[in-house]
């Protein structure tokens, strides 16, 4: 039975800058949640490893409040890395444009992913980890 579903957002750096970005900034992986594979049960370690579907960003899902949300909550870890005024506190859902050029950059992949054209070879994908029953999220 399934408990919670994580999901990790891959927005790929593209040749030009991101205008949503600093030039010297990367920021490759996000995540709202921990993974753990970790089982206390007899399973070997093969049974014990968590399933991963990586599929296309859709405009048609709640990816791009996905990848919103997930861009917001990198704030407070950048922050106790020592990162936090190259980021700020502002979330990033409150930036002006931010949610609009997330939008765009979705539907942007949605198109190359179709046609192989586009002004920007951008694809964003969507991993999503099925967790076991009684797995809390974010537990580690």
């Amino acid at each position: 039975r399934i408990h919670a579903t994580n999901r990790l957002a891959y927005l790929p750096s593209s040749q030009k800058d991101h205008p949503r970005l600093k030039p010297t900034s990367h920021l490759p992986l996000l995540t709202n949640l921990t993974l753990s594979s970790k089982s206390s049960s007899n399973k070997s370690p093969r049974q014990n490893m968590t399933k991963i579907t990586i599929r296309d960003a859709s405009t048609a899902e709640d990816d791009v409040a996905f990848i919103v949300a997930a861009f917001d909550s990198t704030l407070a870890p950048l922050t106790a890395l020592g990162s936090g005024a190259m980021w700020g506190t502002t979330p990033f859902s409150q930036k002006d444009g931010f949610v609009e050029e997330t939008i765009k950059d979705v539907r942007t992949s949605e198109r190359y992913q179709a046609t192989g054209e586009g002004e920007e070879a951008l694809r964003i994908f969507v991993a999503e980890a099925e967790l076991e029953d009684g797995t809390e999220a974010g537990a580690g």
